[in-house]
């Protein structure tokens, strides 16, 4: 039986590793629409946060080396989540999509005050009245702020690490096959196989996990380099993150937790935290445009 299966299923494997490669970037190409139609609430986008996506565009087409048609494949939709969410590629046909927070819009302050549960409907919960003032004042960001913010967004998504990391995760469980068909014995080679095929995956995920450090700190420091008031921005926005999550302490977001990124980071590289990215940030900010930085 096992030298029937050595003989006739490699190609089996082949089409496992090309399955896991293709369920891996299905949210990224033909899955954007669905997720577009999940994030976006009822809400009109705010025409200020239409006006800096314009702006932004312009600033990434002469600052990219490489630009791509990002008026043709980019969306911008208004989502109840508190932080930025995104899928897709700006380099794909299928385009990307990005969910912008409700606390962008310029009458964001007007609908706190008109709707007690809003933090609520930003999934936070269990936060006292004056952790909720404190949290309440960080959604108050400066127009350069928020464009750098955006125009952070809008960079990450310049890259084909997701196509990269699927091709990888469909190489895994070929290389694992082929590592087991070493050993005539079905059981050894399923235990090598398991064995394989989770080293493997670990570190797959541990040089993703690397890699989108390293991409997101490059993706800081190209923004931060198109002026000095962008790049200040970036300094503000992330210190109104940072006193956001020390409002916040070890309270729990009900609609953003993700227990698998909880545990990766855990196992591997930590993600990179706010104080890390502002202190890179400023460093950086310093340097370039001088320690006078008002």
């Amino acid at each position: 039986m096992y030298r029937n299966i050595r003989t006739y299923y490699p190609y089996f494997w082949v089409f496992c590793g090309t399955g896991v490669s293709a369920v891996t970037i299905y949210p990224h190409t033909l899955g954007v629409s669905s997720f577009k139609e999940k994030i976006t609430n009822k809400s009109q986008l705010d025409i200020q946060v239409l006006r800096l996506v314009e702006e932004i565009k312009t600033d990434l087409k002469i600052q990219t080396k490489n630009p791509f048609n990002v008026n043709k494949v980019l969306e911008i939709v208004p989502t109840d989540k508190i932080d930025f969410v995104s899928q897709g590629f700006l380099s794909m046909r299928w385009g990307a999509v990005i969910g912008v927070p409700n606390y962008f819009s310029s009458d964001f302050s007007k609908q706190a005050k008109d709707n007690k549960d809003i933090l609520k409907i930003m999934g936070i919960e269990g936060v006292n009245e004056k952790k909720e003032q404190e949290i309440l004042e960080t959604f108050q960001l400066s127009e350069a702020a928020k464009k750098y913010a955006l125009a952070k967004e809008i960079s990450m998504l310049n890259s084909g690490k997701l196509l990269l990391f699927s091709f990888a995760a469909g190489l895994t469980v070929i290389l694992s096959y082929i590592t087991a068909r070493l050993f005539s014995s079905f059981t050894l080679a399923s235990i090598t196989y398991c064995a394989a095929q989770s080293c493997l995956a670990f570190l797959c995920v541990g040089i993703y996990n690397y890699y989108n450090c390293y991409w997101e700190k490059a993706c800081d420091l190209d923004v931060a380099s198109i002026n000095k008031d962008l790049a200040l921005g970036g300094i503000e926005y992330y210190t109104a993150l940072l006193k956001r999550q020390e409002a916040l302490g070890s309270k729990p977001l009900v609609a953003n937790s993700n227990i698998f990124n909880q545990y990766m980071t855990k196992l591997l590289k930590p993600a990179l935290t706010e104080s890390e990215k502002l202190s890179y940030l400023t460093e950086v900010v310093e340097q370039k445009y001088g320690r006078e930085l008002k």
